[in-house]
């Protein structure tokens, strides 16, 4: 059985002619800060900022939550979600859905919540 050949890798600045020529700068990177984390930029969540299907209204959930009055703990959203803190949690899932507006992976943040309105509308009635 015949292995293959290795090549030592070649640690230089050289460039060779099948690489191109990428300028480094010392240039803040323009990205928003929500992407850049310990001033290092998050590859994925790049990615995820760029597959934002559209931006989420943030607005009619503040409004709605404002204007209600919540119920009682505990409250049992589905089989695996029971929220016991509501407050708590209404504060922590607009604050996290305001910041990442849009993003992809946040999106069950913005689901809980409007799973959590549709449910206060129907006790209401």
């Amino acid at each position: 059985m015949n292995l293959p050949q290795i090549k030592p890798i070649n640690f230089t600045n050289e460039l060779n002619d099948n690489q191109s020529e990428t300028p480094v700068t010392s240039e803040p990177h323009p990205l928003p800060h929500s992407l850049i984390i310990n001033k290092a930029v998050v590859p994925w969540a790049m990615e995820q900022q760029k597959k934002g299907a559209g931006q989420w209204d943030i607005t009619e959930l503040e409004n709605f939550f404002k204007n209600t009055t919540l119920p009682s703990p505990p409250v049992k959203l589905n089989p695996w979600t029971t929220i016991i803190d509501i407050p708590l949690f209404i504060t922590s899932h607009l604050e996290v859905i305001k910041e990442n507006n849009g993003v992809k992976n946040y999106e069950p943040y913005y689901n809980r919540l409007t799973e959590l309105m549709n449910y206060l509308s129907s006790q209401l009635n």
